[in-house]
């Protein structure tokens, strides 16, 4: 073989690898696949991965406190919280609340299905009194959130992504005992030596949820 043959041999074979690069790199979905899947990593990976964040308590309403354990609509119920040792106190708090479905079962997402009992509450107060609207009797839970960092809830909405957050950001408190709201119908009366009732008022003492439980018993 001459060398004019072998060196248009070679231009053939450097022609044929050229043009098969492009239609593997254009038509490989694989290759699509495998850069969506490491953006996604990628952005799911914390700010800080050793971040130790804070947390929220809630202590009223307790449902396991049989004081503190009920509301009634239209009256008033005294919403508390602290923060856990180590937690940068946030700069606004946000409370939502979840209605429990019968099968007891809610998510993150459940407390963002309504609005807000209230938000850019200054994160240095500890308590809030929210006067209960016309809500559906039943079972229900709180979440305190301060300044909008709820990683729980940002995962579901942002699939594949997490919420960063830096060390002593406090992360969501939530009723670990669902509390009751009833309708002011439920309540019952009953003969005292203390004047007219007024259902309107707010439940105080053990008194008061003991009328409001037996209304419930009633209704059932």
């Amino acid at each position: 073989m001459d060398y004019s043959t072998r060196a248009i041999l070679l231009l053939l074979l450097l022609l044929a690898r050229a043009l098969a690069v492009p239609a593997q790199a254009t038509t490989g979905t694989s290759l699509r696949t495998t850069s969506t899947v490491s953006a996604a990593a990628t952005a799911s990976v914390a700010c800080n991965s050793s971040a130790l964040a804070g947390s929220i308590i809630i202590e009223n309403p307790n449902g396991n406190d049989l004081a503190n354990s009920a509301a009634v609509v239209g009256g008033r119920l005294n919403i508390t919280w602290e923060y856990n040792t180590g937690t940068t106190v946030p700069k606004t708090i946000a409370i939502y609340y979840a209605n429990i479905p019968s099968s007891g079962t809610i998510t993150a997402a459940s407390y963002y299905e309504n609005s807000a009992i209230v938000s850019n509450l200054n994160g240095a107060t500890t308590t809030y009194i929210w006067t209960v609207p016309s809500l559906q009797t039943g079972n229900y839970k709180l979440r305190v959130v301060g300044d909008g960092i709820d990683p729980a809830y940002y995962s579901i909405v942002h699939t594949g992504q997490s919420q960063c957050y830096a060390s002593g950001q406090a992360l969501p408190g939530t009723s670990l005992v669902s509390f009751i709201i009833a309708g002011n119908s439920q309540l019952v009366s009953f003969s005292d030596n203390y004047g007219p009732s007024n259902s309107a008022l707010p439940l105080h003492g053990g008194l008061g949820v003991l009328a409001l439980v037996v209304g419930l018993l009633v209704a059932i």
